[in-house]
């Protein structure tokens, strides 16, 4: 299966915020926070999920809020984030990859992808595989 295009953004936790901040992003991508936590919700059955990925709050608001999913492959989680193109909302899906150790987190941003062709797991192991082929 061929990738879509993404934008990677490498986070690092820090322990004194508890807050993930980023390492490493592509230049003026900005759909992504600065920095996040991940935290149990308050609304599982709302958003479908035991965790979240949010930013700080700006203005009474979170900048950012997704409901991450587990899935079958250890330490990879999905989400979502929506935005707003000419009125319309267009959902856009986020990989999420954790260490082992809590201390790295990466983020795969696919623009304009909602559903991935068969299972959103085989999509992990292709991603996981073009990643182990592609230059450091």
């Amino acid at each position: 299966m061929k990738i879509p295009d993404y934008k990677k953004v490498v986070y690092r936790y820090n322990g004194a915020t508890d807050y993930y901040e980023t390492i490493t992003a592509p230049p003026a991508f900005n759909k992504l926070p600065y920095d996040c936590k991940i935290e149990e919700t308050q609304a599982k059955q709302k958003i479908q999920s035991s965790l979240v990925i949010r930013s700080r709050i700006k203005n009474g608001k979170y900048i950012f809020f997704t409901g991450i999913r587990e899935i079958s492959s250890s330490y990879w989680y999905y989400g979502d984030h929506a935005e707003w193109i000419n009125g319309k909302k267009k959902q856009n899906l986020i990989l999420f990859n954790l260490t082992g150790d809590n201390q790295i987190l990466t983020a795969y941003y696919f623009r304009g992808i909602t559903k991935v062709k068969g299972a959103i797991n085989q999509f992990v192991i292709d991603l996981r595989t073009h990643l182990q082929n592609q230059p450091e």
